[in-house]
């Protein structure tokens, strides 16, 4: 009894140790990359039209966290958190449109400075916005060199660092994690079931290794698979890391992209000229 109350102390110990060394971990992480964490503060415009009913239109300011990976101050954030109907294409019937812009962005750095940057490529597949700079920065941003990243393999912990909301003052968050499983097909990428509330971190392994960013991938169900009130089939969502490999190349295209600029609103009608005074009477 005694050398089976010595072997759980023992291992409790260990326990605690290694998480112990997962903290000292994150919190070095946290010190090293801060300045990468990053808030944008994005206006976003709805627009939606049907018959007989005109066109209505609604716009509201949101924050999302983004991660930058590149100096120019490039940065990248899941398109889910920036686009709630990147998940799906809604179809357009006749005399029907739905659209959702980003009409402004601003991202704040870590020191409080906000500059104005533009959405320069949305990713669907890949659930990826970048972000570019507007200006030019006047010295190199501090980022997250994903050119380094490892592949880990299922059940290694995870570091996960993301700028968190207003409410807790924009403070540097960290999180634990543990993959869940490693798909192969279609891609490669880490399931993560524990980040659901850490959508657009970066990950890193226990040793400080970027691994890539947290999105969210989507499936569709069959109608087979999923009824309601409202109707069959459904869309879920499984949070993932998706690897820094394929983060890089949608960035590698942002890099020579054109912002995205929204679509303008459409003029009102001219008024008609006012017909010409009658000529007076000799």
């Amino acid at each position: 009894m005694r050398r089976l109350v010595c072997v759980l102390i023992a291992t409790m110990v260990c326990a605690w140790a290694g998480a112990d060394e997962l903290a000292d971990a994150g919190r070095a992480l946290l010190g090293k990359y801060e300045g990468a964490l990053v808030t944008l503060q994005l206006t976003i415009k709805e627009s939606y039209s049907a018959p007989d009913m005109g066109t209505e239109e609604m716009e509201y300011t949101m924050e999302r966290p983004a991660v930058v990976v590149d100096p120019s101050g490039l940065a990248v954030t899941s398109l889910s958190m920036v686009d709630p109907t990147a998940a799906e294409e809604i179809p357009e019937e006749e005399g029907y449109k739905y659209t959702i812009n980003v009409t402004s962005a601003k991202m704040i750095r870590s020191d409080g400075k906000e500059m104005v940057v533009k959405l320069a490529l949305r990713d669907k597949d890949l659930d990826v916005a970048v972000f570019k700079p507007e200006a030019a920065l006047p010295e190199p941003a501090v980022f997250v060199d994903m050119s380094t990243a490892v592949a880990p393999e299922a059940l290694d912990p995870l570091l996960m660092l993301f700028r968190m909301d207003k409410v807790a003052g924009r403070a540097a968050g960290a999180g634990l994690a543990r993959i869940n499983a490693v798909p192969k097909k279609p891609r490669q990428y880490y399931v993560v079931g524990q980040a659901d509330q850490m959508i657009g971190a970066a990950a890193f392994t226990a040793k400080g290794e970027p691994v890539g960013l947290v999105t969210l991938r989507w499936a569709q169900l069959g109608e087979d698979e999923s009824m309601s009130l409202f109707g069959s089939g459904s869309m879920v969502e499984l949070p993932i890391v998706l690897p820094a490999p394929d983060l890089m190349d949608v960035v590698k295209q942002a890099r020579e992209a054109q912002p995205e600029v929204a679509a303008p609103a459409e003029a009102a009608p001219a008024a008609p000229a006012p017909a010409p005074a009658p000529a007076s009477a000799p």
